[in-house]
């Protein structure tokens, strides 16, 4: 017995449901961001134990919606090919969406070790140090989950020419 194929508007629901997601992660995102700019210039000692609790919480937090926007974006990007059954992509378009997909990705992990500087301006060493940490196994997270929707979408797409 074969699972039945996904409809237009199973394809349209997902779409529409990833946007709303990555427009909250987004502002999510860009609030933590503020918030620990703005913790790190008004706390009154940075460098206590307390302080470096609460950011490196902020820091966890934001690190952590940055991933969940890099997974809605995979996730919209590999809904496009499912619903356009029928037109074969040109390998220049093909191309433009793996290298826009990836300079984005670069651009979210930069964006992520921005925190990391900031703590460094800070001589919040150890902060910085942990919060590395975190970010590169969510950024290595990250990219294995795209691999995987790639290889999904690949195959998926193929079959449907």
């Amino acid at each position: 017995m074969s699972k039945p194929e996904p409809t237009e508007e199973f394809y349209t629901y997902l779409l529409n449901l990833s946007r709303v997601r990555a427009s909250v992660l987004t502002f999510l995102s860009g609030f933590t961001f503020t918030v620990i700019s703005i913790f790190l210039n008004q706390l009154p000692d940075p460098a206590s134990v307390m302080s470096q609790v609460t950011l490196f919480f902020l820091t966890v937090l934001f690190e952590f919606f940055l991933f969940l926007s890099v997974w809605q974006m995979t996730i919209i990007i590999s809904c496009a090919p499912a619903r356009i059954v029928g037109i074969s992509y040109s390998r220049v378009f093909k191309r433009e969406v793996a290298t826009f997909s990836m300079l984005m990705f670069i651009g979210l992990s930069l964006l992520g070790m921005s925190v990391m500087l900031m703590f460094l301006l800070w001589n919040l060493f150890y902060l910085a140090l942990a919060s590395c940490i975190v970010w590169i196994l969510l950024i290595l997270t990250a990219y294995r989950i795209i691999r995987k929707n790639i290889e999904i979408t690949r195959t998926r797409f193929e079959g449907l020419q």
